[in-house]
């Protein structure tokens, strides 16, 4: 009974995550750059193919929990098999969580540069700026006020 409920679980969890991969890849923007459209199609490789073999876990666990450890005294090649087949999808998996860790963090990376590139940009824009609005200041006729520098930003 336990190990039925195992495999009906394990197959639902495959089943789910094979739905959200369905719906993630659906939502993706169209317009990526080279290597995030290659970090995307690769995870999604992984991921379906984490998908496809927890649902072969969840049948193998069907199986194996029906197969007989010993018949007419002797092991039984099938139970082996199926139990080793069993061992073999879970460290395939744990190979995949691995390589998508990895991918996860790379990506995970190399957007956090861009995004303080980008950062840094608006900020030597910023003080251009500024320091162009001080230059002007200091070289305005007496008696006009010098353009605010804080004109036009947002409020904090």
């Amino acid at each position: 009974m336990l190990g039925t409920a195992l495999s009906i679980g394990v197959t639902a969890v495959a089943l789910g995550l094979a739905l959200w991969q369905w719906f993630d890849g659906r939502h993706r923007p169209d317009k990526l750059s080279q290597e995030d459209h290659e970090h995307f199609r690769n995870q999604e490789m992984r991921r379906w193919s984490v998908s496809g073999l927890m649902l072969a876990l969840g049948v193998l666990l069907f199986i194996g929990i029906h197969v007989p450890p010993r018949m007419q005294r002797r092991p039984n090649l099938a139970f082996v098999e199926t139990w080793a087949a069993v061992l073999g999808i879970i460290v395939v998996l744990l190979v995949l969580a691995f390589q998508d860790w990895g991918a996860t963090r790379r990506y995970a990376r190399r957007q956090r540069a861009v995004m303080a590139r980008e950062g840094m940009a608006i900020l030597r824009d910023e003080m251009r700026r500024r320091a162009a609005l001080r230059h002007l200041a200091h070289h305005e006729e007496p008696g006009i006020d010098p353009p605010d520098p804080d004109a036009g930003l947002p409020d904090d």
